[in-house]
């Protein structure tokens, strides 16, 4: 078992990750706005922030486990793929989740944090 001192430096890094992420999404929505209308307009910082903390939430979203996993409730345990024996499932579960692991799964929470922080933002700035 870790300790609370390992648990709190893992989300101290993980919060600072995101703020840098968030950051760096901001920086680059300021310069476009200030090169497309010659200054600082918050109405296209705070809109382009909406659009890009959407995007990265959407990015995020497992989407091959919602529609591997989500016809479960209507096919039942009669599809195929999916075993009755819940030991099975989960073997198989945990091949297809150590085949396609990417670069997403492995930062999904400090991509959430930071799409999070950044609609919040960009809430702030309408």
């Amino acid at each position: 078992m870790e300790n609370n001192t390992a648990r709190w430096f893992r989300l101290g890094k993980r919060i600072l990750f995101s703020g840098v992420i968030v950051f760096g999404i901001y920086l680059m929505i300021m310069v476009t706005g200030f090169i497309l209308n010659k200054g600082i307009d918050y109405n296209f910082i705070g809109n382009y922030g909406l659009l890009a903390g959407l995007i990265i939430l959407i990015a995020v979203l497992p989407i091959h486990k919602i529609i591997y996993f989500g016809g479960r409730g209507i096919q039942g345990t009669h599809n195929l793929e999916l075993f009755s024996d819940e030991s099975l499932q989960k073997k198989v579960h945990d091949l297809h989740e150590n085949e396609y692991k990417t670069i997403i799964d492995k930062w999904r929470t400090e991509l959430t944090i930071s799409g999070l922080a950044t609609i919040l933002i960009a809430l702030g700035l309408f």
